[in-house]
C-alpha cells in the first residue's frame, strides 16, 4: 500500500486540484498494480490544494472522479494484466489493464499527453468481447472540471454524490 498526491506540502495552487492532476493520479493508480502494490491511499480528502474535495466548497475535484471511477469499475480486483507494446519510458502515453470488479470484465485505462491521435488495438480475449463501454475523460489543463464523454462530472445529491458509471 502506498500514499500519493500530485505534490507534497499541500500541493501546487492552480495545478494540484485541476484536470492537469488527473494524469498523475491515474498513472499512480495504474503503476501501483503494475509494480505489485495492492492499494493506494490519498493523504487528504479536503485539505490543501491536492485534496479530493475543494476545502471551501466541498465540490469534488477532477481527481475525486478518477477515484470514483476506479472504485466503481475496478474496486478490489487485484489481477493486473499485461499490456503488449507498453514502454515504461514512453512519456506521452501510458496504458494499463486490470480485471474489472464485475466477473468477466476488463478495464483498460491510460492517458495520452500527446496532441496526436492515439489508437489502441485489442487482442483476444479483449478483442472478442461482446460489448464495450468507453469512458472518455477530458478537461482543460489547469481547469477545475472533468468531463465524462463530453458531460461535466458533478455531484448529485440524489445519488449521494457517487454516480453510477457501470
Amino acid at each position: 500500500i502506498g500514499e500519493g498526491a500530485t505534490a507534497s506540502g499541500g500541493g501546487i495552487p492552480n495545478a494540484s486540484g485541476t484536470y492537469s492532476a488527473t494524469f498523475l493520479w491515474l498513472d499512480k493508480l495504474g503503476a501501483t498494480g503494475r509494480f505489485g502494490g495492492s492499494g493506494l491511499m490519498r493523504q487528504s480528502l479536503f485539505s490543501g490544494t491536492y485534496g479530493l474535495l475543494d476545502p471551501n466548497t466541498f465540490v469534488p475535484r477532477p481527481t475525486y472522479w478518477i477515484a470514483a471511477l476506479w472504485k466503481q469499475l475496478i474496486g478490489g480486483a487485484t489481477n493486473v494484466l499485461s499490456v503488449g507494446g507498453d514502454d515504461v519510458h514512453n512519456r506521452t502515453q501510458r496504458v494499463y489493464a486490470r480485471c474489472g470488479k464485475r466477473a468477466g470484465s476488463y478495464v483498460v485505462f491510460g492517458s495520452s499527453l500527446s496532441t496526436a491521435p492515439t489508437s489502441l488495438r485489442f487482442a483476444a480475449p479483449l478483442g472478442l468481447s461482446a460489448s464495450r463501454t468507453d469512458f472518455i475523460l477530458t478537461g482543460e489543463l489547469g481547469g477545475p472540471d472533468l468531463f465524462l464523454n463530453g458531460k461535466p462530472m458533478t455531484a448529485d445529491a440524489a445519488t449521494g454524490g457517487a454516480p453510477e458509471f457501470a
